[in-house]
């Protein structure tokens, strides 16, 4: 088995990057606990936003190409997404090309206006009632409240989210006090523990993966 996994050809294309990915998560875990390779850890981002560049740009480009076809193939003017294909191509075109053709580039004031009051205008309300739908699907599931967990879930989550809203800090203090504190002790120590469990475990997964003991990663995506 281990042979057949080692002379695939997919070996480049999930062992190595669950392995690289698992040892800079185990980079990252050690930094923070030690603080020993910090610039170790500062390469390590500048990489990953240097490839994260190049990984947004190609998903830019393939949506722009999938956009483009469908403006090629669709007949009818018309329709809805012929309107939103055009939209989505106009907006990038205009936003991409205008820095260009002006001489203070993106810091142009029409530039930053349009951009920042038209586009953040619609963005910034859009993105907030993303959440607040998030929150209201949250606060339907909590409401169900069948064991201990459940209700200390909800009540965690109702009294963060009076913290939030600016109308209950402007009544009375409490609620920023006791807002803050189920944020900074208990929601933060979770979550870095999560991160670090989360991380120990990819490590685990990616060792028994090279090791051909991984039999769900092993059959489904390396055996052929």
């Amino acid at each position: 088995m281990s042979e057949s996994i080692f002379s695939s050809k997919r070996l480049y294309q999930r062992h190595i990057p669950l392995f690289i990915a698992s040892a800079l998560v185990g980079l990252f875990i050690f930094n923070f606990v030690t603080g020993y390779l910090k610039p170790q850890v500062d390469y390590a981002n500048n990489t990953g936003v240097t490839i994260a560049f190049f990984t947004q740009s190609f998903g830019i480009l393939v949506l722009l190409l999938y956009n483009i076809g469908i403006l090629r193939k669709e007949k009818t003017y018309s329709s809805k997404r012929f309107y939103t294909s055009a939209v989505l191509i106009g907006a990038f075109l205009l936003f991409f090309l205008w820095p260009f053709f002006v001489p203070q580039g993106t810091g142009d004031p029409l530039y930053k206006l349009v951009y920042m009051d038209l586009v953040g205008f619609i963005e910034v309300p859009a993105a907030h009632l993303g959440t607040a739908f998030g929150y209201a699907a949250a606060c339907i599931r909590y409401l169900r409240i069948t064991s201990f967990d459940s209700l200390f879930f909800f009540l965690c989550f109702f009294l963060f989210i009076l913290k939030e809203l600016t109308v209950f800090p402007a009544i009375s203090p409490v609620f920023t006090v006791i807002g803050t504190y189920i944020e900074n002790t208990i929601g933060t120590p979770n979550i870095r523990l999560l991160t670090f469990v989360a991380g120990i475990s990819a490590i685990i997964i990616a060792v028994r993966t090279l090791l051909a003991r991984e039999k769900g990663i092993i059959e489904e995506e390396v055996m052929e």
